[in-house]
């Protein structure tokens, strides 16, 4: 028999169990009220545990000596109607049947459905000790959980909580549609089983089914509508609910501009982009809404006679603000080609104060994934917004190399940020999220 005494509360409260002693309360025991009262675990002790607990308890063994309940060592009694002691000897009951503790424990031992309450009732109040202990104890309460179930009593009630509870324990640990359906069975069983209801809903809202936690919220709602619980969740899934149809839409959105864009870009020069994606350049929307007027002041993208692409180019200096401009730039020519013209020694650029941009301390870095491409080249890895990073481009690196990166999507045209080694911005640079949104 399993000696921890389950803790008692009614399916409407939270459980009060004994504090756990020894090693197990130096781990840090979770106070009750500290479990969310949305989440809380049902626990009560039935009387058949009781009377169980009871007769057990008249005789107790130390060592090979049995004790009487006051602690007093227990002799056999003397008498001449030893049978009468005896169940298998009774020819009838005694007046004090209860009395006798032979007769009590054959009568417990004999009814095994007594039994197997007695240990689900146990196993389901260990679950309910690991569940307000807190997250980390969560799947050890959901193996309690399924063992109580496991022993499968006739009492549909008892069954229906072991399986709310189970459902708790796994939304807590995030398992939504195991939760969702450990909260059917419960309502199957047990259909006045509100907390059921509540814990579907909550696990269909986390997996992003709002229309299907109101129809579990309405359910529960039937059976009790006055659930401050069902009530509140209802107000929640609804807005959540109305934020996702408006990201909906602003998706959809998105991708018509996308594909408008790609359409526009085919139609003024499909050659050209069909020949980019054939070399695995990948090229997406504007950084940002000016970026396009600077094209007017060069020819924009193209192939020379000897099939070499040719770009515009952007300097970003966005420690000052500033930006540099380059009309054509072959994808066989490298940074620092550009960078020497553009930084001959002993020259300054006007806003360069602290005159600090000089050729051999420049820094030049691209954002990976800084937006989703339109035109796809062949081979490209997989856009994800996740792996945008900033990657530095040695001065000997040639634009080739970049374009052709399996991670850079040109942004309308090629851009690029340019930062000073060893200075304070490069390192607010490196640390800065990514301001710019696809």
């Amino acid at each position: 028999k399993m000696s921890s005494q389950s803790s008692q509360a009614t399916d409407s409260t939270t459980p009060t169990t004994p504090a756990p002693q020894g090693d197990a309360a130096a781990e840090g025991e979770v106070k009750p009220e500290e479990v969310p009262a949305n989440l809380a675990i049902e626990s009560e002790e039935t009387d058949a545990q009781k009377k169980a607990k009871k007769e057990w308890k008249k005789l107790q063994i130390v060592g090979d000596v049995r004790i009487n309940p006051d602690g007093s060592k227990y002799e056999e009694p003397v008498t001449d109607d030893w049978e009468s002691e005896c169940p298998l000897f009774m020819t009838k009951l005694p007046d004090n049947p209860d009395e006798n503790p032979y007769l009590s424990a054959l009568e417990a031992i004999a009814n095994d459905e007594v039994d197997r309450e007695y240990t689900a009732e146990e196993l389901k109040a260990r679950g309910n000790v690991c569940f307000q202990r807190g997250p980390q104890f969560y799947r050890q309460a959901v193996s309690y959980y399924t063992d109580a179930i496991r022993l499968k009593l006739e009492d549909k009630e008892k069954v229906s909580v072991y399986y709310s509870n189970r459902a708790a324990a796994n939304l807590g640990l995030k398992n939504f549609r195991k939760a969702i359906e450990d909260s059917k069975e419960a309502w199957t069983l047990n259909p006045t089983n509100v907390k059921s209801y509540f814990r579907a809903a909550r696990a269909a809202a986390s997996l992003n089914r709002q229309e299907e936690a109101l129809k579990y919220i309405e359910m529960g709602l039937e059976k009790d509508p006055k659930n401050a619980e069902l009530i509140k969740e209802r107000e929640d899934v609804n807005k959540s609910l109305e934020a996702r149809i408006l990201a909906d839409a602003a998706e959809r959105k998105k991708k018509e501009e996308r594909d408008n864009l790609r359409a526009k870009m085919m139609s003024e020069k499909k050659e050209f982009y069909e020949a980019v994606a054939a070399r695995g350049v990948s090229v997406g929307k504007y950084l940002f809404g000016t970026q396009e007027d600077y094209l007017k002041s060069s020819r924009g993208p193209y192939f020379d006679k000897n099939k070499e692409m040719h770009w515009p180019v952007m300097f970003l200096y966005e420690e000052y603000m500033q930006m540099d401009f380059v009309a054509d730039f072959a994808e066989s020519h490298t940074f620092g080609q550009h960078l020497e013209v553009m930084f001959p020694p002993g020259e300054f650029l006007p806003w360069d104060m602290e005159r600090k941009y000089v050729l051999p301390k420049l820094e030049v870095y691209f954002i990976a994934n800084q937006v989703e491409p339109v035109v796809v080249g062949q081979g490209r890895r997989q856009y994800s917004d996740e792996r945008r990073r900033k990657i530095r481009v040695k001065h000997s690196t040639d634009l080739r190399k970049v374009l052709t990166h399996r991670e850079y999507v040109i942004t309308g045209y090629p851009v690029f940020y340019i930062v000073v080694e060893g200075s304070d911005f490069k390192e607010k640079f490196l640390k800065r999220s990514f301001e710019f949104d696809t």
